[in-house]
């Protein structure tokens, strides 16, 4: 899939605040995970971005891996939020 550098730059930024806010515990396996987005308008998809911030969230050694042998927890997607544009944001909860 081709990512511009604008859309890998946000990317990076979410692993890096993952990564920071996680500190030096180690990956967790099948966790507890809430996840609420907050868009300022109903096109966004949000299993796209879940798929994104899963991937980040391997990548900055929070989870395991997403797989289903290594990822079998509770993952809840809350109702989406309306934000006015440019308070954009995603929340996740995670729970060993």
């Amino acid at each position: 899939m081709f990512l511009n550098k604008d859309v890998k730059a946000l990317l990076e930024s979410l692993i890096l605040q993952a990564r920071s806010q996680w500190g030096c515990q180690p990956p967790v396996t099948h966790p507890e995970m809430r996840v609420t987005f907050s868009f300022s308008s109903g096109r966004p998809d949000r299993d796209n971005r879940l798929t994104a911030i899963l991937d980040c969230l391997q990548k900055a050694g929070v989870i395991l891996n997403d797989n289903a042998k290594q990822f079998n927890g509770r993952l809840t997607l809350e109702p989406a939020r309306f934000v006015k544009a440019g308070k954009e944001q995603v929340e996740v909860e995670i729970s060993a």
